[in-house]
């Protein structure tokens, strides 16, 4: 990119590959850009790679990014959801009751979703 455009790659071209890669299911090429990449990956590039995961039922990986997030924004509710969601699509009501449990027991609160629209 720098060679032939004369752009240097900032953070946003970065999570726009990794968001891309992850909704494609190529969640191993996405980790790669994760770490190769030159700046720290934060929650919202983790959140591409997580519901990557939540998609392709990726459960192993989507419980690492979900930790990642969590470490960086303790009260992200929505990293706890979409775990809860990754057990409960393979089926593992027991894990997906836990990390309810565990929300329920730090108070991290899911806001409630919202439409507008306009007649």
């Amino acid at each position: 990119m720098k060679q032939d455009y004369h752009i240097d790659p900032g953070i946003e071209h970065y999570a726009c590959m990794i968001d891309l890669f992850s909704r494609a299911g190529f969640l191993e090429e996405a980790m790669n850009l994760v770490e190769v990449m030159p700046f720290k990956a934060d929650a919202s590039i983790l959140s591409s790679v997580l519901r990557g995961c939540v998609a392709h039922e990726h459960k192993d990986l989507g419980k690492k990014m979900a930790e990642r997030i969590i470490e960086l924004d303790s009260g992200n509710s929505g990293a706890y959801v979409q775990l809860s969601n990754i057990f409960a699509y393979v089926k593992e009501w027991e894990g997906s009751a836990q990390v309810r449990q565990v929300m329920r027991d730090k108070r991290v609160e899911k806001n409630p979703g919202f439409s507008w629209s306009d007649c």
